[in-house]
């Protein structure tokens, strides 16, 4: 189905953020900024007035089933996205999209990189209660996971740049890990392996950059209550530190004694957020 043909020019859109709820300008209208989610419903449940659309999509498999796989070869990969935005546009011919992305992994890529694996009582297989369609997931720590879902990522920007339907996309919302919140698989039920040797490694590499030397990581950690108590000690040294045995945790962490803790805080909070702008950038630099 060809929309409008790949030449025409994408529109300039624009948000006012100013007033509430914010408004939306796409080439020479204003639209309201009302967005509604497909998931995985057919194109007939958008209403009759739907304007702004979220469409599924995955560079790889979709843990909810909600968009066609995009794990084929790399000339096919993506042609039920085209079928699933054609259909859309039929429907509602004046819409425009925001492709919500699911940022996963190839069965292939999973089954070569177990050790990225995402990690639950010592296995790979989430328990029933994580709610995906695959029962193997990858650890969004993971830097290998993350050069992966950019490249792929990449791929999919630069096939929607040049399809037919391109320009009506005015958006991407990138999602990954539990629940699409960028955050480790099972983080939302409170369950999910921390202490694993791949998550040890993405936190050495976090406090390579937080602490430019061994003496700056010797001052944050020598002689606090859960860091490392040799003089010597350095990085190799360094374990992720665990919730006290005989004591509740406080409910604020003092630097002079919980140094440690204070930095596995931030190592979880700051690497999703760096994945997701790492994605965010690639993003960019495709779709110009």
């Amino acid at each position: 189905v060809a929309v409008a043909g790949a030449a025409a020019a994408p529109a300039t859109a624009a948000i006012a953020p100013g007033v509430s709820p914010p408004a939306i300008s796409i080439g020479d209208d204003a639209w309201p900024p009302v967005l509604e989610e497909l998931q995985g419903d057919l194109p007939e449940a958008l209403s009759a007035n739907a304007r702004l659309v979220g469409l599924p999509a995955t560079t790889d498999a979709h843990p909810f089933a909600w968009a066609p796989d995009a794990s084929g070869d790399a000339d096919t990969a993506f042609a039920g996205l085209d079928r699933r935005a054609a259909a859309v546009l039929s429907q509602r011919p004046e819409s425009a999209l925001v492709l919500q992305v699911f940022l996963n992994a190839t069965p292939e890529w999973k089954a070569a990189n177990a050790a990225h694996l995402q990690r639950f009582a010592g296995g790979t297989l989430a328990p029933p209660q994580v709610v995906a369609h695959d029962r193997a997931l990858p650890d969004i720590a993971s830097a290998a996971w993350q050069a992966e879902a950019e490249q792929r990522l990449r791929a999919l920007v630069r096939h929607v740049a040049s399809s037919a339907w391109g320009h009506r996309v005015v958006g991407f919302e990138l999602q990954a890990g539990d629940l699409g919140a960028w955050r480790p698989w099972g983080a939302s039920l409170g369950i999910g392996d921390e202490y694993t040797p791949m998550r040890n490694e993405a936190f050495l590499d976090w406090l390579h950059i937080r602490y430019p030397d061994v003496n700056a990581l010797r001052n944050g950690w020598l002689g606090r209550r859960r860091g490392f108590g040799l003089p010597r000690a350095g990085f190799e040294s360094v374990e992720m530190p665990k919730p006290l045995a005989n004591e509740p945790e406080p409910s604020l962490y003092d630097p002079s004694a919980d140094q440690t803790m204070i930095d596995l805080l931030a190592f979880r909070a700051e690497v999703p957020a760096d994945a997701l702008l790492r994605m965010a950038r690639a993003v960019r630099e495709e779709a110009g």
